[in-house]
Order: structure tokens, then C-alpha cells, then sequence
């Protein structure tokens, strides 16, 4: 997950930003370049905002040259496939160990979409399904500057931005994607059930092509705003699978863990009676409370997520969460038995590093 803040531009004035939800950032989904630029503005529109789900986009912000030819098609086109267009993605409430290849779920982006050559305007509204993926978002975002995405050509350079940016502070500073789930990630995945939409959706059959027509020239584009390497994995002859390598990774990872702590200690130290010993943690949307000190080892915890019975030590029982935020993992605080596999699953796995 990256939600490392932005560099202070040469004037002092920080970068616009905008966010979405990791699942989103990850999902099976199709951008052509016109969609992308929509998409990005629609972004911009909603950042910051908690419930309006409303968002107007002038025409020169995606066309600036409205005297080229062609460019109306592409707008009622790139609108019109926005509107019916259905998204594979995990739910919010997926826990991070969910098997993707066996579960779906088809979300809509938007729910009113269209043009107003009167006054120049795309108009529209988010969905109430997609809107927790984009407004309040608490944990498990990515962030990134508006001006650097604007710079990217093609749908596929977006998407694969995206994705490499909501990776490069996992643990390790690297990711291995099978070819067939990065194909998915950039090339997207039709609803069969959805007749209305008229989208088409690119198929490699071939890695060769697909490598081609879509990575290469995606990875060249992203290469100027990420620091990365990538490394084709094989079994004989064939590419089974992709490795990103983040340099820049574990600098970017200790700035936001320490970040997320300062911002914990601040939360602690105000807002709370004295005496209180209470503290603030969100998970999923949902705020907790614990204690911030424990006297005894059996603590009758009160108001928190199951997960902490799991820790009777609440400071590694933070730093272990704060670890598992940055690496994607999610966690059902209503499901007991689930929370104790993840914390358990998760401690295993990084046991063995």
C-alpha cells in the first residue's frame, strides 16, 4: 500500500492528489485512453469528500484541443462505455486471503453519466456500490499526483501505474504477478451476463503479444514516474510470471510506518480524558478503541476488534497490524476465527524471511 506523502514542488505548493481503494487500484479492469482521462478527473472531483458521489468534468480537461477531428466520438464513446461498463473486484468486506481466482464480484462505476456540448461539461454520479472504494478512505488506499497521471498516454500505462504504485511498499520491496492475473489487471475482464455493454475488451492469447501491444509500452511510460525493476520468471521457454522490484520500497515503507505512528501518538495524546487510556484504531472503515497501557497479562479488552485477544501486548500487537496495513492484508473484525488466521498466517509468513 502507498500512502507516502508527495513531494513539495518547486513553488512550496504541494501536488494535487488523488486516491482509490487498493482493491479498485488491483482490479480486473479496461481502460481505453479516453476512459483513463475521464476516470482520473473523476477522481480529482471526488478526493476528499465522504458522501458526494456527484462530479462535473470540464471538456478541455481530457480534450485540450477541441479543434482536432474526432475527438466527440471518442468522449461519447469512452462516456457511454464508462456508464455500462461492470468492474471485477474484491469486496470491501474480502478478507486479504481470499482466493481471488474463485471469487467475483461485478461493481458499476457509475450510475448517471453524460455531455453537455452546451456548456462543456462531463457530468455524472458514482454508484452507491463503488463510492466506498473512492470517498472516505481510511486504510488500504494508494494515492497518487494528479499532474504525473495526467503525463501518461494510454489506458494501459494508468492501470499498470496503478498497480505498481499500490505494491512498491509491500514488505520485501517486491511483487510477483502470474502472466494470466496481470493480463486480467490491465486488459480487464467482460461480464458475460452484461449484454448492454458494447466495450471491447483485448485478448492475448500469446504472451509475445501481449508483451508487445500492452506491457512493454506500458512499462516504458511507467518507468519515467516509478522507480522499479522487472524480472520475467520462466519455466522452460514460457513467461509464467512477472517480478517487481521497488528499490526505492523499504525507505518509502519505514517513512509511512513512522508516519502512521506519529499520527497514532498525536491521536492518543488528544481527544482522550485523562486517565482514559484510550486509543483510536481503524480497520476497514470501523473505529476501535484499546487500552494504551496493559498492566496484566490477561487483559479484559472492551470495544476492540477479537483480533487483540490474539496479543496481550498492545505495542506488538500495533506494530504487527501497522505491517499488515502496509502489505494489503484486511481483516473482518467481525469474524473471530478469521482475524486469528490472518494474524497467524501473517506472523508465519514473515517468520520465514
Amino acid at each position: 500500500m502507498s500512502t507516502t506523502e508527495p513531494e513539495i514542488c518547486d513553488n512550496g505548493v504541494k501536488p494535487l492528489l488523488v486516491a482509490q481503494h487498493n482493491y479498485l487500484a488491483r482490479a480486473y479492469l479496461h481502460f481505453s485512453d479516453m476512459e483513463a482521462k475521464i476516470f482520473t478527473q473523476m477522481l480529482r472531483q471526488v478526493m476528499g469528500d465522504t458522501e458526494t458521489k456527484k462530479f462535473k468534468i470540464k471538456l478541455t480537461e481530457v480534450i485540450p484541443d477541441t479543434d482536432s477531428g474526432g475527438w466527440r466520438e471518442q468522449v461519447d464513446k469512452a462516456c457511454m462505455n464508462l456508464y455500462r461498463m461492470d468492474i471485477n473486484v474484491k469486496k470491501l468486506e474480502a478478507p486479504y486471503a481470499s482466493t481471488r481466482k474463485k471469487d467475483w464480484h461485478w461493481v458499476r462505476i457509475v450510475q448517471e453519466m453524460g455531455m453537455d456540448y452546451g456548456t462543456g461539461y462531463i457530468k455524472g454520479m458514482l454508484t452507491d456500490t463503488v463510492k466506498g472504494y473512492l470517498l472516505g478512505l481510511n486504510e488500504f488506499y494508494t494515492v497518487a499526483e494528479l499532474e504525473k497521471l495526467l503525463t501518461l498516454p494510454s489506458g494501459y500505462a494508468h492501470r499498470l501505474f496503478w498497480i505498481l504504485q499500490s505494491y512498491e511498499t509491500i514488505e520485501g520491496s517486491r511483487k510477483t504477478f502470474e502472466v494470466d492475473d496481470i493480463k486480467k489487471m490491465l486488459c480487464g475482464v467482460p461480464n458475460p451476463e452484461n449484454t448492454e455493454c458494447t466495450k471491447v475488451y483485448p485478448a492475448y492469447a500469446e504472451y509475445k503479444d501481449f508483451n508487445r501491444c500492452v506491457l512493454k509500452p506500458a512499462l516504458k511510460e511507467v518507468s519515467k514516474l516509478l522507480n522499479y525493476t522487472v524480472k520475467s520468471n520462466k519455466q522452460g521457454n514460457k513467461v509464467v510470471s512477472l517480478t517487481f522490484i521497488f528499490p526505492d520500497g523499504e525507505a518509502k515503507r519505514k517513512e509511512m510506518l513512522e508516519k502512521r505512528k506519529k499520527k497514532r501518538e498525536a491521536k492518543n495524546n488528544s481527544g482522550t480524558k485523562k486517565g482514559a487510556g484510550l486509543s483510536a484504531r481503524v480497520t476497514g472503515g470501523a473505529v476501535y478503541t484499546a487500552p494504551l497501557s496493559i498492566k496484566e497479562e490477561k487483559y479484559k479488552y472492551r470495544s476492540i476488534p477479537q483480533l487483540l485477544e490474539c496479543y496481550p501486548d498492545q505495542q506488538k500487537f500495533e506494530q504487527t497490524l501497522d505491517k499488515m496495513m502496509a502489505d494489503g492484508w484486511e481483516v473482518d473484525p467481525d469474524n473471530r476465527q478469521q482475524l486469528r488466521i490472518e494474524m497467524e498466517k501473517f506472523l508465519k509468513i514473515n517468520s520465514k524471511k
